[in-house]
C-alpha cells in the first residue's frame, strides 16, 4: 500500500526564460546544492520551490523542498537534524509514505544515496549565488524540546508545584490511552511473540505465563514457608496477579 502525505506538494516553478539582469551572479539552486554533495543521480525524485527536478521520475518516494525556508533549515543545521525541522513544519514534503514514520525515506537515503566533498572551486561558485540570508537559521519547530542550556536553567527554576504538573499532565490520562498502547494489562515490561500472529495481549500473557511458573527448588526452607514474590516498577501489579491465580496464597 502506497501511503501519500496529508500535506499537498507545493510547486512554485520560477517564470520561464532567463529574467535575470546582465551582470548580476547566476544564483545557487537546490539542484545545484545537491549534485556538488553526491555522487551520481539520487535515488529518488527531489523537486524543489526553484524549478530543480532530479532523480528517477517514477520512484516510489519524492521529497519536495516547499520554500526557501526549507532549505535553510537544510543548510543551518547538522546531521539530520535540519531534515527533521523542515519535515515538521512542512517545508520539506514527502510522498509514498506515511506521513507519520518517515523511516522508508531516511533508509533510503543512507542506503542509496552517494555522498561526496565538493572541491573548492565549486565551493567558491555556490556561495557567490547564495544570498547571505539563505544562511539565517529559522526558529527551531515548536515540536522541538528546548536546548541543553535552556534545560538546566528550567531546572534550576524547579519546584514542587512545577514537578506536579509535569506528572499530571505525562500521567493523568486514561486507562484507555495505556491499553492501547500498553496491551490490557497496561504492563511496562518485554513481550514475548511465540508466533508471528501474536497479539500484543498474547505477547504480554506469555510473559507473565512464563514468570509464574517459577517454583522453589524441592527441600528449599522458602517451600517449606512458602514462596515469597519481590518487585519492583509499573509490572509487579499484572505480575502479582498472574502468580495469585497460579499458586495459593496466604
Amino acid at each position: 500500500m502506497t501511503y501519500v502525505s496529508h500535506r499537498r506538494l507545493r510547486h512554485r516553478h520560477p517564470p520561464s526564460g532567463d529574467a535575470r539582469p546582465r551582470g548580476t551572479r547566476p544564483r545557487t539552486t537546490v539542484g545545484d546544492l545537491a549534485s556538488a554533495v553526491t555522487d551520481g543521480p539520487p535515488p529518488l525524485r527531489i523537486t524543489a520551490y526553484d524549478g530543480t527536478d532530479l532523480g528517477p521520475s517514477d520512484s516510489d518516494l519524492h521529497m519536495h523542498i516547499a520554500s526557501e525556508k526549507g532549505l535553510r533549515y537544510l543548510l543551518t543545521a547538522r546531521g539530520d537534524l535540519g531534515m527533521a525541522r523542515a519535515y515538521l513544519t512542512g517545508e520539506l514534503q514527502v510522498e509514498g509514505m506515511h506521513p507519520g514514520n518517515p523511516h522508508p525515506l531516511l533508509w533510503q537515503l543512507k542506503r542509496e544515496m552517494r555522498t561526496r566533498t565538493p572541491r573548492l572551486d565549486e565551493v567558491a561558485r555556490l556561495l557567490r549565488g547564495l544570498r547571505p540570508s539563505q544562511f539565517a537559521a529559522p526558529p527551531p519547530p515548536p515540536q522541538e524540546g528546548p536546548p541543553r542550556w535552556r534545560r538546566m536553567l528550567h531546572g534550576l527554576q524547579s519546584s514542587l508545584g512545577r514537578s506536579s504538573t509535569s506528572v499530571s499532565h505525562h500521567y493523568d490520562v486514561s486507562n484507555r490511552f495505556y491499553e492501547l498502547l500498553l496491551g490490557d494489562s497496561m504492563t511496562y515490561t518485554c513481550a514475548v511473540y511465540a508466533d508471528r500472529s501474536d497479539s500484543l495481549d498474547d505477547a504480554q500473557r506469555q510473559v507473565r505465563a512464563r514468570r509464574g511458573q517459577a517454583r522453589p527448588p524441592a527441600g528449599d526452607a522458602a517451600a517449606r514457608r512458602g514462596l515469597r514474590l519481590g518487585g519492583h516498577g509499573p509490572a509487579r501489579g499484572p505480575f502479582g496477579r498472574a502468580c495469585a491465580r497460579r499458586h495459593p496464597v496466604a
